[in-house]
């Protein structure tokens, strides 16, 4: 995958990850759960990734 315009993945990813962040808190202020549990399953996917893309580097 080609980073976007000089923007490593990596970054992208942590970018992606804030934003699910302040989704999920948003929607647990408005009291909207199923957003909340979607959000927190994009943050889960997204950290899974950096996993992934981590342990690639380290080989």
């Amino acid at each position: 995958m080609s980073p976007l315009k000089g923007i490593s993945d990596r970054k992208i990813i942590y970018i992606a990850l804030i934003f699910w962040g302040v989704a999920a808190i948003g929607s647990l202020i408005t009291n909207r759960y199923d957003f909340a549990l979607s959000s927190l399953i994009a943050i889960l996917l997204g950290l899974y990734g950096l996993r992934i893309m981590r342990k690639k580097n380290n080989r």
